[in-house]
């Protein structure tokens, strides 16, 4: 039985009493990833009513009018509100394509009538997981922007999903590339005599790119020196019964695939250093959730909070508990990171305790 058409003409519909002001900008988007982690669990999908300004920028109260509009319409499970200054939301769950493409065209007419010009769109929540794997179809189909290698590096976030994304604000990026650049003009002598060494001792390429999951499940191609032989195959099948870590992530002490020069790299977490690179080009950046898995299809559904925010170089975990090969504690810990928002001093004293342990080789294979 199809949904039941979010309008006033709904006969039988309680209304909840219209707000007059909507939910602010913040609230609206807390309520988004809310909604959004409910369809990742139950997989049951969310229509969203996106209304727009159309004059650029949008004229001084043009919102109040678009949220009592949407507001006098909404049922007791809508939420409505601003998704920015020139944007309003209406979030509408159990709720067909169709029946939120009718609000949404109801809406800008009553709108236009009052003399405002406003453009209305149509986004569909999804489980996230759903999401990914229409974009492999995509990439399967040769509709996907690809790498020199043939290999698809990057998905933009679209739609519902770039509003989720937390971009890095202002002054973490610049902190970002302050310390990057930094890093890489002081490190440079040790990046020269680090890529000599894996030369000398095991040839070509210096450097391994490999893809991970980031920003809003984007996907990058994340740089470190090479601490592996070089095989035609990942030779994944063979190692597999050394994992040391649960679940998803691999980590071994045994690994036969890494070189003599590669442990002691590892070791010491100088492998990682050309990720500042990656911190430069935005990809990356210090402080944020490890960059993990460019298979978002192994996470649960509750994981994937943690790519809502930048990956970083280092993260909670790394500070606390390193050693640790909980792999569902690692998730917490960067969800709870994600949660917690964007500090300075949180940031840096992440990095301080992330140094010692680099300086004391814990916990690092």
């Amino acid at each position: 039985m199809p949904p039941a058409s979010p309008t006033s003409a709904d006969p039988g519909r309680r209304e909840a009493p219209a707000p007059t002001a909507g939910l602010p900008v913040s609230d609206f988007h807390l309520q988004l990833h809310h909604e959004q982690e409910r369809v990742d669990r139950h997989g049951q999908g969310l229509a969203v009513v996106l209304l727009r300004s159309v004059a650029q920028p949008a004229p001084s109260g043009w919102s109040a009018p678009t949220l009592a509009a949407a507001g006098a319409r909404r049922r007791r499970t809508d939420r409505v509100g601003l998704l920015r200054e020139d944007a309003v939301g209406v979030l509408l769950p159990f709720t067909g394509e169709a029946a939120a493409t009718r609000l949404g065209n109801e809406l800008k007419r009553e709108l236009e009538r009052a003399g405002l010009a406003v453009e209305s769109e149509v986004q569909l929540l999804r489980p996230r997981l759903e999401e990914q794997r229409a974009r492999r179809r995509a990439e399967s189909a040769g509709t996907a922007s690809s790498g020199a290698d043939g290999v698809a590096v990057r998905w933009e976030p679209r739609g519902i999903q770039a509003l989720l994304a937390r971009p890095l604000p202002r002054w973490k990026r610049a902190v970002d590339v302050l310390l990057a650049l930094s890093g890489l003009v002081l490190l440079s002598p040790l990046f020269a005599l680090i890529a000599g060494l894996i030369l000398l001792t095991s040839g070509r390429p210096i450097f391994y790119a490999h893809e991970r999951t980031g920003l809003g499940l984007t996907r990058f191609r994340m740089l470190k020196f090479r601490t592996m032989r070089v095989s035609r195959t990942d030779g994944w099948e063979q190692v597999q019964h050394l994992n040391q870590m649960q679940s998803l992530l691999f980590k071994s002490d045994a690994d036969p695939r890494v070189l003599r020069l590669g442990r002691i790299l590892r070791k010491t977490s100088l492998d990682e250093l050309p990720q500042l690179i990656n911190v430069l080009c935005g990809d990356m950046t210090l402080i944020g959730p490890r960059a993990l898995s460019p298979v978002p299809e192994k996470y649960e559904p509750w994981q994937l909070r943690r790519f809502d925010v930048t990956p970083g170089i280092a993260c909670t975990w790394q500070a606390e508990r390193r050693e640790d090969t909980d792999t569902a504690a690692w998730m917490r810990s960067d969800i709870a990171y994600v949660e917690r928002g964007d500090s300075l001093r949180g940031d840096l004293a992440i990095l301080l305790r992330v140094a010692w342990s680099v300086l004391l080789c814990r916990g690092s294979r």
